[in-house]
């Protein structure tokens, strides 16, 4: 799983674990539903969850709403 965000730098906490590192990441995680939660360098979060699948690669973007994406 590829986790990236706007901006970069974000911590990312992965089904209550700490994802060591920064955005934009990268970590392995089996097969199933799982539960994201994003803390942006503004202290904004989001959270979320996704679904992995074995063999298949997943990018999960997440944007800070203080970010400015998409206007």
């Amino acid at each position: 799983v590829t986790v990236v965000t706007v901006p970069t730098g974000s911590t990312v906490t992965i089904d209550d674990r700490a994802i060591e590192g920064t955005t934009p990441l990268v970590t392995t995680l089996p097969s199933g539903w799982h539960t994201i939660e994003v803390r942006f360098p503004s202290g904004d979060r989001s959270k979320g969850s996704f679904q992995t699948r074995y063999g298949r690669a997943l990018v999960v973007r997440a944007f800070a709403e203080s970010s400015g994406a998409g206007e």
